[in-house]
Formats: C-alpha cells, structure tokens, sequence
C-alpha cells in the first residue's frame, strides 16, 4: 500500500538525526584531537622555556665575566700600566672579541606560528604572553648583531697594537685562551691607539652590559610564562 506522509516524515527524520548525531560527533572527536594537540604544544613549550632558562642563566655569567675583563682592560689602559702590565693586556684584548651565542630554543613556538597551531591555544592570556615573551627576542638578536659588528671592529684595531703571533700562541688546541708567560711587546704603543682601543671596547663592554639586562628580563619572562602555563593546563 501506498506510504502515508507521515512515514516519509519519520523516514527523512530518522535520516537527518543519524547525519546530524555523526556530524556532532565527528566535531566532537575533532573538538578532543585539538584540545590534545594543545596541551601537546604546550607541554613542548614548558620544557623549552626550561631549558632556555638553564642556559640564560650560564649565558649571563659568561657575559657578566666578559663585563668584568673589559673592565679591567679599559682600567690598565686608562691608568698608563700598558708596559708594565702587557701580559694582563695581551690576554685581556685576545679574550676580549669573544662572545659565546645565545641558543634559544625555537622549535615549539615555530610550529605554533607556522602551521597554525596558535589557533589551538584557548587561553587569550597564555597566547598574549607567549607572543610578548617571544618579542622580546628580538631586542636581544639586535644587540647581537651590535656586538658582531663592534667586534669585528675591534679586531682591527687590535692587529694595529699587538702581535699576531703572540696571540696565535695564546691560543691552545682546546681553543682556550691562556696569559702569555712573558711580557710581549706591542706592535705600536702609541698613547693614542691605545685610548682607541680602550674607547672600542668600552662601547662592546656597554653592548654587552645592555644584554645582560634584556637577557635576565627574557629568563624572568620565561620563569613566569613557565608558571602561567603550568597553572591554566594544571600540568603541576
């Protein structure tokens, strides 16, 4: 017999509610594939920033020791003991160019920016502070690139003064850079190369001091990132 209209009804009904329950729950299996994503990312990203802090921390002892022989080398100049203390001079002015590199790591937040995984992060404040930790990265490589260009600049005006070959010498085979054991004479020990030389590393000692600054700022950063992370995924 014929099918009544309410047959229909009831056959479209029963059709369009199992289309419409899958399509709830294929959202709502998307919907948990994201959220574990997320705490994926951020997982990823706490043990990064802890690991930054880590090396923040030996990065400013080696800056704050840099600070401190330029210091020095500025002081022997300044007061006129070049001769008498050019064993100080040699070493103080080999060392005086070298900067280690600052190696943050940037796995976590790259993949967060470039395959769109900030979309994910539904906590605004955490996806703020993330944004702001990482800008201030970029003030740190722009005094880097500071530092490399003083540098360099300062190790021209070093060839003017002292010997290449003593420095050479100074230099082991584990790259570790020693005090000569004898007095060296310089190449040129005029009074006005020499304040220069001082003025040259005064301006890296500055650079340097800046970083110090802006580099313990970013690890107090990532130290409060770390614990406003921790506290919304309740990882700890």
């Amino acid at each position: 017999h014929p099918k009544k209209w309410k047959e229909y009804f009831w056959e479209f009904f029963m059709l369009f509610l199992a289309v419409f329950c899958g399509f709830l729950a294929e959202i709502q299996v998307e919907h948990y594939v994201e959220h574990q994503r997320e705490e994926k990312y951020m997982k990823s990203l706490v043990l990064e920033l802890e690991q930054d802090v880590l090396v923040l921390k030996e990065n400013s002892v080696e800056l704050e020791a840099n600070v401190r022989r330029l210091d020095t080398l500025i002081q022997i100049i300044g007061t006129g003991q070049e001769n008498l203390r050019s064993d100080d001079l040699y070493y103080l002015a080999r060392i005086g160019s070298r900067l280690g590199t600052l190696a943050i790591n940037d796995f976590t937040i790259l993949q967060l920016k470039y395959s769109g995984g900030f979309r994910l992060i539904r906590d605004i404040a955490v996806a703020k502070e993330i944004s702001k930790h990482y800008n201030k990265l970029l003030t740190i490589e722009r005094l880097y690139g500071i530092n490399a260009t003083e540098a360099e600049e300062y190790r021209k005006m070093a060839l003017c003064i002292f010997d290449p070959l003593v420095f050479d010498s100074l230099v082991n085979p584990d790259n570790i850079i020693s005090r000569p054991l004898i007095k060296p004479a310089f190449i040129d020990n005029n009074k006005l190369g020499m304040k220069k030389f001082a003025g040259m590393a005064a301006y890296i000692k500055n650079t340097r001091k800046s970083l110090i600054v802006y580099q313990n700022d970013f690890k107090q950063s990532a130290e409060n990132l770390i614990v406003l992370i921790n506290k919304a995924y309740n990882f700890k």
